[in-house]
């Protein structure tokens, strides 16, 4: 998978690079530990309102969480899913996101901030890069995609 670079000259961070309808995030590399398709998720009754179930990932059951829903967009999930696998307050997290496009070159310095953009959503961002070729990708802070109390409802178990 070929990098992509900043049009800014100094990259200072590496993005995973995601859409989700017909919108470009990314995700700093340092949180995510895999990128895989997105496999059946076993749901059970009693979960969380934010948590679609679980999926099976080499003997482990990881919590996954749908963005589309967790962004107020229509939740039909695409049958060509991805699910980022992120490392979340020591906690592995599935995120599903329409598809991934790989690893971004961005550069923190020039990035706009998120109160300069108009979104119902900006607790989210950490802010707007953009990387050239018309593309501009919006910048999530992975910690802030659940709250305190979400991650401590990750940590009970489920039937």
């Amino acid at each position: 998978m070929k990098g992509i670079r900043s049009k800014f000259s100094e990259c200072d961070f590496n993005f995973v690079s995601f859409a989700i309808g017909s919108v470009e995030f990314g995700i700093d590399v340092k949180y995510i530990k895999e990128v895989v398709r997105c496999g059946p998720i076993l749901r059970c009754p009693g979960l969380p309102r934010f948590l679609e179930g679980f999926v099976k990932l080499r003997h482990l059951h990881i919590p996954v969480v749908d963005l589309r829903k967790r962004f107020s967009l229509d939740s039909e999930t695409k049958e060509d899913a991805r699910l980022l696998v992120a490392s979340l307050g020591g906690r592995l997290v599935g995120f599903v996101v329409d598809s991934t496009s790989g690893i971004t070159h961005g550069s923190r310095r020039s990035r706009l901030r998120p109160a300069s953009v108009d979104w119902p959503h900006t607790d989210y961002v950490d802010g707007i890069v953009d990387v050239g070729q018309k593309r501009t990708v919006v910048i999530l802070t992975p910690d802030s995609l659940l709250s305190e109390d979400e991650l401590e409802a990750l940590m009970l178990p489920y039937p």
